[in-house]
C-alpha cells in the first residue's frame, strides 16, 4: 500500500513537468511504517530531494517527505477494592498491587528507528472493609472449624466475603488455650478400698481419667493408683459349744462366723490382716419326746434343736434298738429293752438329756402259747396264716410311714414285696 501511494506521487509530479516545459518543484508526504521504493532503495523515516530533466531540458525537483506514522499513547486510569486482585492487564501480567504499569506493542521494520504504541494503566487500590474478631477456643475443640477453614494453630486468619467491589474481609485472631492437666499418683493398701476420685469408686491398680468441668476450659485428670495387697493369715478353729467364748486376739466370740483382726506394721506399710473362721458346734437339746411311756420295739419321736449330728441315742439307760434323723429338730427311735428313765442324745460335743420315760413291758401284749408276751402280739410255737392273697403284714417305719408286707408274683414267681401304703 505505501509503494503504490508513492508511485502515485511521482507519476503526478512528471505529468505537471511535461505539461508545463519548465521547472517544477513538487512535494510529496506520507506516512508509512515500513517501505522499499525500488527507484531510491530502501529508505527510513526523513525528507529526501530528487533532481530530474526532462528531455525539453527543464528541471523537475521533488520532495518525499517520509513521515513516521504516530502511535497512540494513551493512560486508563482504574480504582480497584483488593478484594478484587489480581487483575489481568496488558500482554496478560496479573496485577497484585496499586501503581502504574506499561503495555508497549511494537511496530515498524527498523528496531532502532521505529516508534512502539504504549498504553499505561495507573491503578489504585483501596482498602477493603475489614471485619476484624479475636476468639478463644481449648486446646480439646481442635481441629476448630472457621468460615470453611480448619484451623490446628492460633494465628490470624481471614475470609473474603466477595469478589466484587465494594467487598468485605473477615479477619479473626485464635487464641488457642492449653489444655489444664493434672496428676494425682496414690498408693493404698488393698484394706482401704474401694478408693474413692472425683465421684467414682476404683478397686484396683490402674491410670484413670477424668474430665473436671471448668472456665473457660475443661481439665483433664489423671489418677495413676497402686494397690498393694496386705499380709494375710488365716485360722479355722471348730469347738463345742459348752467352750465359748472363744479367745482370739484379746476378744470373745462365741457364734459361728468370720472374724478378722488388724495390725499395724507402721508408717509406708500395709497393715497385717488375721481372719478366724469359728465353727461353734453346740450340744444337743431334747425338749420333748412321744409316746412317754412305751414297751420294747415301739417307736419314740425326739423333739429338739441340735440334733443333726447325733451319733447316739438312749431310752431309758439303754441304747435305741436303732434311730433315724428327720431333721436337726427330730429323731425318731426305736425302744429296745428299756427300763424307766432318761431319753439321752449324744454328739460329738456332749449329750442332751430329758427324763421322764417309762417303759412298761406289758403294754397292749397279747400272747399266744405264752404267759408273758414281750410284745403286743407274742405266737410261740405255732404259725400266723393269712389266706387271702394279697393280704400280708403292714409296718410302720421310724420316720412314720407305712409300709405292707406280702407275697407278690412277679416275672412268673412268688417273692415277698414291700410297698409304701396310707397308715390306717
Amino acid at each position: 500500500m505505501k509503494k503504490l501511494l508513492l508511485s502515485v506521487a511521482f507519476i503526478f509530479a512528471f505529468s505537471n513537468l511535461h505539461a508545463q516545459n519548465c521547472t517544477v518543484y513538487t512535494t510529496v508526504d506520507t506516512t508509512v511504517e515500513c517501505y522499499n521504493l525500488s527507484s531510491f532503495g530502501e529508505r527510513y523515516w526523513g525528507t529526501y530531494t530528487l533532481n530530474l530533466i526532462s528531455s525539453k531540458g527543464c528541471d523537475s525537483i521533488v520532495t518525499l517527505n517520509l513521515n513516521a506514522p504516530v502511535y497512540p499513547s494513551d493512560t486508563t486510569y482504574e480504582t480497584l477494592s483488593e478484594c478484587a486482585l489480581p487483575i489481568s492487564w496488558g500482554l496478560n501480567i496479573d496485577i497484585f498491587q496499586p501503581g502504574i504499569y506499561e503495555n508497549v506493542i511494537e511496530h515498524g521494520c527498523n528496531p532502532e528507528l521505529r516508534e512502539d504504541e504504549i498504553h499505561y494503566l495507573k491503578l489504585t487500590v483501596i482498602s477493603a472493609d475489614t471485619v476484624r474478631s479475636s476468639q478463644t477456643i481449648c486446646y480439646d475443640q481442635l481441629p476448630y472449624e472457621w468460615n470453611g477453614q480448619i484451623i490446628y494453630e492460633p494465628g490470624s486468619y481471614y475470609n473474603v466475603s466477595s469478589s466484587v467491589t465494594p467487598c468485605s474481609v473477615q479477619e479473626v485472631d485464635i487464641t488457642i488455650l492449653p489444655q489444664k492437666e493434672s496428676y494425682t499418683d496414690t498408693v493404698i493398701c488393698a484394706n482401704k478400698l474401694p478408693f474413692h476420685w472425683n465421684g467414682q469408686d476404683y478397686t484396683a491398680s490402674g491410670n484413670y481419667y477424668a474430665t473436671i468441668p471448668g472456665q473457660p476450659c475443661d481439665s483433664v485428670a489423671t489418677l495413676n493408683l497402686t494397690v498393694v495387697s496386705n499380709s494375710t493369715s488365716t485360722t479355722n478353729v471348730a469347738i463345742c459349744g459348752d467352750k465359748v467364748p472363744y479367745i482370739w486376739n484379746g476378744k470373745n466370740y462365741s457364734a459361728s462366723g468370720t472374724y478378722t483382726a488388724t495390725f499395724p506394721l507402721g508408717k509406708g506399710k500395709c497393715d497385717s490382716i488375721a481372719q478366724l473362721n469359728l465353727t461353734v458346734n453346740p450340744l444337743p437339746v431334747i425338749s420333748s419326746f412321744t409316746p412317754t411311756t412305751a414297751t420294747q420295739g415301739q417307736a419314740v419321736v425326739i423333739n429338739g434343736s441340735n440334733l443333726a449330728n447325733v451319733t447316739a441315742v438312749n431310752i431309758g439307760g439303754v441304747p435305741a434298738a436303732s434311730f433315724n434323723i428327720i431333721s436337726s429338730n427330730a429323731i425318731v427311735a426305736s425302744v429296745g429293752a428299756a427300763s424307766a428313765g432318761a431319753v439321752t442324745v449324744t454328739n460329738a460335743c456332749g449329750n442332751g438329756t430329758l427324763a421322764g420315760f417309762s417303759f412298761n413291758p406289758m403294754m397292749g401284749g397279747l400272747g399266744i402259747g405264752t404267759v408273758t408276751p414281750t410284745s403286743k402280739l407274742t405266737v410261740t410255737g405255732g404259725d400266723i396264716q393269712v389266706t387271702d392273697a394279697g393280704s400280708g403284714i403292714i409296718l410302720k417305719s421310724p420316720d412314720g410311714k407305712c409300709w405292707k408286707l406280702f407275697m407278690g408274683l412277679s416275672g412268673g414267681f412268688n417273692h415277698l414285696q414291700v410297698v409304701e401304703i396310707p397308715c390306717p
